[in-house]
């Protein structure tokens, strides 16, 4: 992650949210990050990306179209793509390089539900706690 060119963060719905809050964290770790909210920016500018690259898709249940599309054509220009999910199989976990997975927090959701919103944004400062504590290492050696 610390060696990618350009990151780019995608998901819908609630979803979105986590991607914005995954991404702010990230840029302040001083890491090249973008997020979209749009579907069709997503996909224009996961075309722009190229093996330098990293895209993270993010969808609680591992079936968003879109989040699924944003990861196959980051794949496609030879990005390192990462979805973050509740499911280890599905459309989007598929479409990536490597999975996350995370447990949402109480009941299973309902329709518009952001429970997974808490337990994502715990994933993030964790990532970014593994991404500090790697960059120490380097600086030590």
């Amino acid at each position: 992650m610390r060696a990618a060119r350009r990151v780019e963060v995608f998901g819908t719905g609630p979803s979105s949210i986590c991607a914005d809050i995954l991404a702010t964290r990230l840029i302040w770790l001083g890491l090249p990050v973008h997020s979209s909210g749009s579907a069709s920016m997503a996909h224009g500018l996961a075309r722009a990306l190229d093996p330098s690259s990293v895209a993270i898709g993010i969808s609680l249940l591992g079936h968003n179209e879109e989040t699924k599309n944003f990861l196959n054509i980051a794949r496609k220009t030879g990005a390192y793509t990462i979805a973050i999910s509740s499911r280890a199989s599905g459309e989007v976990a598929e479409a990536a390089d490597e999975v996350i997975l995370f447990s949402p927090v109480g009941a299973w959701r309902v329709p518009g539900s952001a429970m997974h919103v808490p337990s994502v944004v715990l994933l993030t400062e964790y990532l970014c706690l593994c991404l500090e504590e790697a960059e120490a290492l380097r600086s030590d050696q």
